[in-house]
């Protein structure tokens, strides 16, 4: 069985939801922007800094690995984009409007990140941080393990 996802429709459609988002936002996506975020949806799996650069490389020979970052802070600043700081990789974020925290379960084997929402996780990490007098500014939940398909 074939499987129906057409994964070109899905990139355009993200490109076309971060250029809504940034002008909603008052932002630029500029082109090297456009193309990391490109790059990043590409990408099933976490990607590297290096591994994009080498990447638009191939048709920018003179990128830079500031020009990489810098659209990377642009891309995770504007929730276009998510830091999985265990492995020190970018992927793509799948509900760019969302305003809610995400989380993540990242397979260990064969690198598959999935992004999902648990407000009760949320609330659940805000209850016991106001319990200890601390207010939270940001979290990223990265829960490890092996997905279905490496555990068949």
């Amino acid at each position: 069985m074939l499987d129906p996802h057409d994964h070109e429709a899905c990139i355009q459609q993200a490109l076309h939801d971060a250029e809504r988002i940034c002008q909603e936002r008052g932002a630029r996506l500029t082109q090297q922007r456009r193309h990391v975020l490109e790059l990043i949806w590409r990408n099933h799996d976490v990607v590297t800094a290096y591994e994009l650069l080498a990447a638009m490389q191939a048709h920018e020979p003179r990128a830079k690995p500031m020009t990489v970052y810098r659209a990377l802070d642009f891309l995770v600043e504007n929730g276009l984009a998510h830091r999985i700081e265990s492995v020190n990789g970018y992927t793509r974020c799948e509900t760019p409007s969302a305003t809610a925290s995400c989380q993540f379960l990242i397979c260990d084997r064969c690198g598959l990140v999935e992004e999902f929402h648990s407000e009760p996780l949320v609330d659940h990490l805000e209850t016991q941080a106001d319990a200890r007098g601390f207010r939270i500014q940001r979290h990223t939940v990265e829960a490890h393990g092996i997905c279905r398909g490496c555990d068949s």
